[in-house]
């Protein structure tokens, strides 16, 4: 018999794992390349760079670097319809139509550049990437700050 403790943590992997499914359907399913390199993803927020873990690098606009670094800083990169918005200042009724747009053509224009962004949606939650991701900028400004530079 599997304790709780066990069964909870196969379910957390199992919903990884179909997760990572969906987003190379997705990207299946886009007619692009369904080529996923799992790893460390960073994003250079002063810069407006995403760097995929293969060395993949796409220029991000301002609202997707905004989108992207606020994944970046929570704990599970996860964000909230409510949190998304807020960074972006945007609250008018068609606030979550814009912001699925610019997610879809983030997507999109990885796929041309060939890289599968694991960025998804959460039906009625919000947005969650699916590889670790880091803000590189913040250690940088960190690291300028303590050598006085």
């Amino acid at each position: 018999m599997m304790n709780m403790s066990n069964s909870s943590a196969l379910l957390k992997e199992l919903k990884k794992c179909l997760d990572r499914a969906r987003v190379i359907t997705e990207a299946l399913a886009q007619g692009r390349s369904a080529k996923v390199v799992p790893g460390l993803w960073e994003i250079d927020a002063v810069k407006g760079l995403l760097t995929a873990p293969d060395g993949g690098v796409l220029k991000l606009a301002v609202n997707e670097t905004t989108v992207i670094s606020l994944l970046a800083r929570s704990h599970d990169h996860r964000g909230s319809f409510e949190d998304l918005l807020d960074a972006l200042d945007d609250h008018d009724y068609r606030a979550r139509n814009r912001l699925a747009i610019l997610v879809s053509r983030l997507r999109a224009r990885g796929g041309r550049n060939d890289m599968v962004i694991p960025l998804i949606g959460e039906r009625s939650r919000g947005y969650i990437f699916m590889e670790a991701l880091v803000d590189v900028s913040e250690a940088q400004v960190r690291s300028t700050r303590r050598s006085g530079t």
